[in-house]
């Protein structure tokens, strides 16, 4: 159920003509910002939901 090879095609050619060959590096490492920190916000909000399930029992 995750992104195939085509899929991802289709996307590279249309983030390609959305944002442009000059920016679109600057695009792709500030998703790649966004997408890490969102992973250090999950891993944090799962620790908490540990420790919150390790007081209760």
């Amino acid at each position: 159920m995750g992104i195939g090879t085509d899929e991802l095609l289709l996307i590279a050619a249309i983030a390609f003509l959305v944002v442009g060959p000059e920016d679109l590096t600057k695009a792709a490492r500030g998703l790649g910002r966004v997408y890490g920190h969102l992973g250090g916000l999950r891993d944090d909000f799962v620790k908490a939901l540990d420790e919150e399930e390790k007081k209760c029992e």
